[in-house]
């Protein structure tokens, strides 16, 4: 019985569907977007995290002067971007720097 009404579903035409169905599908689909957006968002933030250690460790740092010229506003704009992108990466490190000073969890190994 319950495979039955499985495929059912299955062959329903969703063209066929009161508006309101319809709706709902289509919010789904924004918030599988949504929620792709965010996972990427959260990915670039971790990898200038991982950066922002780089450079607090080693002292590698990314040069600006390589990417931006004078000339294109548009690389100018890009370098903006990826100077904040760095840049939040070293506010959130230095956080987690902190929280882990605060906690009995870690100490400093000298």
């Amino acid at each position: 019985m319950a495979s039955a009404s499985i495929y059912a579903l299955a062959s329903l035409d969703l063209r066929k569907l009161p508006h309101k169905i319809t709706f709902i599908s289509n919010i789904h689909h924004e918030a599988h977007a949504f929620a792709e957006l965010t996972h990427y968002a959260f990915d670039a933030v971790l990898i200038s995290i991982a950066l922002a250690g780089v450079k607090r460790s080693t002292g590698l740092t990314w040069v600006e002067s390589l990417y931006s010229t004078s000339n294109h506003r548009a690389s100018h704009t890009a370098a903006e971007i990826i100077r904040s992108w760095l840049n939040l990466g070293e506010y959130c490190f230095e956080g987690a720097v902190i929280m882990m000073q605060r906690s009995k969890s870690f100490i400093r190994d000298v």
